[in-house]
C-alpha cells in the first residue's frame, strides 16, 4: 500500500493541475440600485443639508434673540440703576420695533420713565403705547409703573397712588415697582411708607450699583428723621447729598461750587440739571451773591422738573429770599390743593408769603398747619415781631438760633427788632461777631449798618455798607442800607442816587421802589417818586404808606382819575387810616362830590370827630351841596387855635358861606375880624378877593346887584381864578339878560372849580347834550341847590342815560 502510494504520488503530471480559476460571470459584492432608489437617496442627502442648515440657522437666531433680549435686559436694568438721560436712549433703542406685549409695556414705562425726568416728548408715546397695551396681559407691572410716572409727571398724586396700589413689589419688576412706590409715598406725604418701599428697592438691587435707588433712599431717611450716609460720585447721589446738606444747614454757601458743574453735565437729566441751578441759586443767596442766585434760580425756573411738588416749594422760597414776592405767590398759587408732598413746608411758605405782604393774621393761621422746629419758631418770631411783642418774638428769635440752618437769619431779625425798639446797641453786639466773620455778606452788613446807624453811629453804618458794596458793587439790599444811612441823615440826594441804582438791578423790589419814591418826593421831583410809588404797588397793592404816598402825589398833581384809582385800591385793600381818609376827603373836594361824598365824610369824621382836615372838607362839601348852614358849622369845627394863614383860609369859606345862608350881620363882622388881622399878616391878592367875593354874593343874594357888580368885579381883578366870583358875575350878567356862559366856563376850568357853574351853564341857552351832562353833573353834587328844581325840569327833556 504504501508502495503503490509512493508510485502514484511519483507519476502524478502537472498537466492537471490547476493554478488559477476564473469565474466567467463576475462576484456580484452589492445589489444594483435602481433609479428610484438613486431619487430617494439624493432627496435624503438635500433634505439632511436644509435641516443641518435650518438647526444652525434656528441656533443662530436664537443666539441672536437671546443676545438682543439680554441686551434689552441690561438696557432696562441701566435705566432702573442710574436713571441717565443717554441710559434711556440706549432702552428705548433696542426696543425699538417690537411688538410683544411685554416689550410694549417696558417701552411705554421707559417713555414714561423720560417724561418723569423732564425730558421733552415722551409722554404722548408713552400713552400710545398703554393705549395699544392690555394691562392683563404681559408687562402688567411695567404697565402700571408707566401709568404712575406719567400720573406723577402730571402732579396728579392721587391717580398715582391708585396706578401704584396696584404694584406688587415681587418678581423681575420689584426694584422698580419698590422705586415708583416710593415716588408716590413722597408725591402724598407719607414718609414711612416711602422708607420702607425706597428700602425694599434697594434690596432687590443690593447686586448692583444702582446710584437712583441709592439717591431716593438717602432723600427719604433724610426725611424720615434718620439720615444715612450718600456716598458716591453719580449725579444722583452728588444733587441727593447736597439736597440734605441744603435742609440740615450744613455749609449751605458752598454747595453752590458742589452742584454747579451739574447744571452743565450733558448725561444729567433736565430735572437733575433743574435742582443743580436751584441749589446753586440757593447757596448764592446763603453766600450774599444775589446775582449769581438770580440767574441760577431763573435758569431753574425755567425748566422744573416736571410734578416735583418740593422742587416748586423751595423755588418760591428762593423767590422769596430774593424779594421777588410776585414769582413766589404765582408759584404758591399754582400748586396742587388738596394732597402735599409736605404739608408742613408748604403751610411754612404761606406763612412767608403772608408775612412778606403784612398779612399777619393770616400768616399766624397757615403756621396752625405748620411742624414745630426752628422755622417754624422763626416764622412765629417774626409774627410777634410784626406784632410788636417784644418778649415773645426775641425768645421765639433765640430758640430758632440753636438749628444751623436758621441760626443767621434768626440772629438778624432779632438784630433789626432791637434797632426798632431802640435797643440798639443790643443789636450791634449779636451781629458784629457774625459781621466778623462775613464781613461782605450783605444781609449781614446790610443788618449792622442799620444797628450802627440806629445807635447813631452813622458814619460806621455808611463805612459798613460801603465796604461790602466793595465786594457787591450793585447788591441792591446794600444800596438799600446805604440808602438808608443817608434818609437818616435826610441825605436825600445821595439817598436817591443809591436807590436809582438798587431799582435798576431789582426792579420789582416793592420795598426799594417804596423808598426810592420817599427820597425823589423829599426833592421835590413828583413824577420820579410817582412811577416808582406806581411800581410798588403794582408788585404789592396793600401797601399803606405807599399808598398814601402815592395818592397824595395824584392830588397834588390833579390827576383825579388816577387818585379815584388809587382810592379803589385802597379799599379793595381794606386799607384804613386818617391821614388816608384825609386825602379820600381832599379828593371828594376836587372832583366836587358835594352831596355824594357827605357819607364817606360823616363815616371818617365819627371815627375822627376832632380831625380839623375831616371837617375843613366836609365844609367844602356842604358847599358845593349849597347847603350852607351845615357848612358854616363845619368850618367851624375846622378852626385851628394856631396858625394864622389856616385860620384866615377857614375864616373866608365860612364867610362865603354866611353870606350865601344871609347872615348879613354876621358876615360883616368875620370881614371886620379877617381885616384886622391882616395887619399883623398881610392878605394875599387872592385872599383879598375871596373876602370880596363873600361881600358881593351877600349883596346878591339882598338883591343889591350894582354892590354885587362893584365887588364882584373887584374880586376879579384881583384873582381872576376866584370861581365864585366868576359864577356870580355870571348869574349877574343873566338877571341882566346877558350871557354869562363864558363866566361860567371860565369858572369850570378855575383851579378849583365850581359845581355850581355846572349847572348855570345848563340852564342858558338850549337844551343839548352837553348841558344835559352838566346838568346832572350839578344834581349829583347838589340835589337841593337853589337851581336844582329849574335843572331837573330840564332833564327830564334829556334822553335817558
Amino acid at each position: 500500500m504504501a508502495q503503490q502510494g509512493d508510485s502514484e504520488k511519483r507519476e502524478r503530471s502537472d498537466f492537471f493541475s490547476v493554478e488559477e480559476a476564473k469565474r466567467s460571470i463576475p462576484k456580484i459584492t452589492a445589489v444594483p440600485e435602481t433609479k428610484e432608489e438613486i431619487r430617494r437617496r439624493r432627496v435624503r442627502r438635500v433634505s439632511i443639508a436644509v435641516v443641518s442648515t435650518v438647526s444652525a440657522l434656528a441656533l443662530i437666531a436664537l443666539a441672536v434673540y437671546l443676545l438682543h433680549r439680554r441686551e434689552i435686559d441690561q438696557a432696562r436694568l441701566e435705566v432702573e440703576r442710574t436713571g441717565r438721560a443717554d441710559a434711556i436712549e440706549d432702552a428705548l433703542a433696542a426696543l425699538d420695533g417690537e411688538t410683544g406685549a411685554g416689550d410694549v409695556a417696558l417701552a411705554a414705562r421707559v417713555h414714561a420713565t423720560a417724561e418723569l425726568a423732564g425730558i421733552t416728548g415722551h409722554r404722548a408715546p408713552a400713552e400710545q403705547l398703554l393705549a395699544s397695551h392690555d394691562p392683563a396681559a404681559d408687562g402688567a407691572s411695567d404697565h402700571r409703573i408707566a401709568q404712575t410716572y406719567l400720573a406723577l409727571a402730571q402732579g396728579d398724586a392721587n391717580a398715582a397712588a391708585q396706578h401704584a396700589s396696584a404694584l406688587v413689589a415681587r418678581g423681575p419688576r420689584a426694584a422698580e415697582a419698590g422705586y415708583a412706590r416710593a415716588l408716590v409715598a413722597l408725591a402724598i406725604g407719607n414718609v414711612q411708607q416711602a422708607l420702607a418701599a425706597a428700602q425694599a428697592s434697594s434690596q432687590e438691587m443690593d447686586r448692583q450699583d444702582a446710584p437712583r435707588v441709592r439717591a431716593l433712599l438717602g432723600l427719604v431717611s433724610a426725611r424720615s428723621g434718620a439720615p444715612i450716609a450718600i456716598e458716591g460720585d453719580a449725579i444722583p447721589l452728588r444733587l441727593a447729598r447736597a439736597r440734605v446738606r441744603w435742609d440740615a444747614g450744613e455749609q449751605r454757601d458752598q454747595l453752590g461750587s458742589e452742584v454747579a458743574p451739574i447744571a452743565e453735565d450733558a448725561s444729567a437729566t433736565p430735572a437733575e440739571r433743574a435742582w443743580a441751578q436751584l441749589l446753586t441759586g440757593l447757596s448764592a443767596i446763603d453766600a450774599g451773591d444775589t446775582e449769581t442766585a438770580t440767574r441760577s434760580i431763573e435758569a431753574a425756573a425755567g425748566a422744573p422738573p416736571p410734578g416735583d411738588e418740593l422742587f416748586r416749594v423751595q423755588l418760591a422760597e428762593a423767590w422769596l429770599a430774593l424779594g421777588r414776592r410776585t414769582e413766589a405767590q404765582a408759584i404758591a398759587d399754582a400748586l396742587s390743593p388738596g394732597i402735599s408732598t409736605d404739608a408742613g413746608r408748604r403751610a411754612q411758605l404761606a406763612a412767608e408769603l403772608h408775612l412778606a405782604s403784612a398779612r399777619i393774621d393770616q400768616a399766624e393761621s397757615a403756621l396752625s398747619g405748620a411742624p414745630a422746629g426752628p422755622r417754624t419758631s422763626l416764622l412765629r418770631a417774626r409774627i410777634a415781631d410784626a406784632r410788636g411783642q417784644v418778649a415773645p418774638a426775641r425768645a421765639l428769635y433765640e430758640e430758632a438760633a440753636r438749628a444751623p440752618a436758621e441760626r443767621i437769619a434768626a440772629n438778624l431779625g432779632l438784630a433789626s427788632m432791637l434797632v426798632g425798639t431802640g435797643a440798639a446797641q443790643e443789636a450791634i453786639a449779636l451781629v458784629d461777631p457774625l459781621l466778623e466773620q462775613r464781613a461782605t455778606h450783605p444781609r449781614i452788613a446790610a443788618t449792622a449798618a442799620s444797628a450802627h446807624t440806629g445807635a447813631g453811629d452813622r458814619a460806621r453804618g455808611l463805612a459798613i455798607a460801603q465796604r461790602a458794596l466793595e465786594a457787591h458793587p450793585r447788591e441792591p439790599l446794600l444800596l438799600a442800607a446805604k440808602a438808608r444811612v443817608h434818609l437818616a441823615s435826610s441825605e436825600w440826594q445821595p439817598a436817591l442816587d443809591a436807590l436809582r441804582i438798587a431799582t435798576e438791578v431789582a426792579p420789582r423790589d416793592p420795598a426799594l421802589q417804596a423808598e426810592r419814591g420817599r427820597a425823589a418826593m423829599e426833592l421835590g421831583q413828583l413824577d420820579e417818586a410817582r412811577r416808582a410809588y406806581e411800581t410798588s404797588i403794582e408788585v404789592e397793592p396793600a401797601q399803606p404808606e405807599v399808598l398814601r404816598a402815592l395818592l397824595s402825589i395824584q392830588l397834588q398833581q390833579r390827576d383825579l382819575e388816577a387818585a379815584g384809582a388809587t382810592i379803589a385800591r385802597i379799599d379793595a385793600a381794606n386799607v384804613t387810616s386818617l391821614e388816608i381818609e384825609q386825602l379820600r376827603a381832599r379828593w371828594l373836594v376836587d372832583t366836587m362830590a358835594g352831596a355824594e361824598g357827605l357819607s364817606a365824610l360823616r363815616r371818617a369824621r365819627r371815627t375822627s370827630r376832632r380831625d380839623l382836615a375831616l371837617a375843613y372838607a366836609q365844609g367844602r362839601l356842604y358847599m358845593q351841596a349849597e347847603r350852607w348852614f351845615e357848612a358854616i358849622e363845619a368850618f367851624q369845627d375846622a378852626l385851628p387855635e394856631s396858625g394864622a394863614t389856616e385860620r384866615r383860609d377857614v375864616f373866608l369859606w365860612r364867610a362865603l358861606a354866611l353870606a350865601r345862608a344871609r347872615r348879613e350881620t354876621m358876615v360883616e363882622q368875620l370881614a371886620e375880624q379877617i381885616r384886622e388881622g391882616a395887619t399883623e399878616a398881610p392878605m394875599t391878592r387872592a385872599e383879598e378877593a375871596r373876602l370880596l367875593t363873600a361881600e358881593a354874593w351877600l349883596a346878591f343874594m339882598d338883591e343889591t346887584l350894582p354892590r354885587a357888580s362893584v365887588y364882584g368885579r373887584r374880586a376879579l381883578d384881583l384873582d381872576g381864578t376866584n370861581a365864585d366870583a366868576l359864577v356870580l358875575m355870571g348869574a349877574i350878567e343873566d338877571q341882566q339878560r346877558r350871557d354869562g356862559s363864558a363866566r361860567y366856563r371860565r369858572a369850570m376850568e378855575a383851579p378849583s372849580p365850581s359845581v355850581e357853574a355846572y349847572g348855570r351853564l345848563a340852564l342858558v341857552g338850549e337844551m343839548n347834550a352837553e348841558r344835559c351832562g352838566l346838568a346832572r353833573r350839578y344834581l349829583r353834587a347838589a340835589p337841593e341847590g337853589g337851581i336844582a328844581s329849574a335843572l331837573r325840569e330840564r332833564v327830564a327833556t334829556c334822553p335817558a342815560q
